[in-house]
């Protein structure tokens, strides 16, 4: 497609269009899927929190989500969509309390000292199952052994 811009107005004006250049447009039937067009309301928020808090599983209460609109095609978001929700949901939690405090120091830490590194390893239920950290010091107690 060629343009032209008029430098005066600021406008611009189609010279040229070839129609083999283009492709073809997300199919209707996938469009939900479009990460702009996924999104999850207040009240799927609430629902998804409250099942989570009621022991249910992400997966299932996407199932469950589904269901209730007549399909996955007819809800605003997927599955992934829905743990991602579930995590930053955890970790806003976790920045109050005593994982807040600690996530809190370790960036302090590495501030300080950009040697200082940090790790969480996260079970399957978004919770903090393992913690490493290492400073410049414990890297050379290390290397020499």
């Amino acid at each position: 497609m060629g343009l032209v811009m008029d430098k005066n107005k600021g406008n611009y004006k189609v010279t040229d269009l070839i129609l083999e250049h283009n492709h073809t447009l997300h199919l209707p039937q996938t469009s939900h899927l479009m990460a702009s067009q996924r999104k999850i309301s207040e009240l799927q928020g609430f629902e998804i929190e409250t099942a989570d808090d009621a022991g249910i599983g992400p997966k299932a209460t996407h199932e469950l989500a589904c269901i209730q609109v007549g399909g996955s095609a007819n809800l605003s978001c997927t599955l992934r969509d829905h743990k991602n929700y579930l995590r930053g949901k955890r970790q806003r939690e976790m920045a109050y309390g005593q994982a807040g405090s600690m996530l809190m120091y370790f960036q302090k830490k590495i501030a300080e000292n950009p040697s200082f590194q940090y790790a969480l390893q996260m079970d399957g239920e978004e919770h903090i199952a393992n913690i490493f950290w290492v400073d410049a010091k414990m890297i050379t107690d290390y290397v020499g052994v």
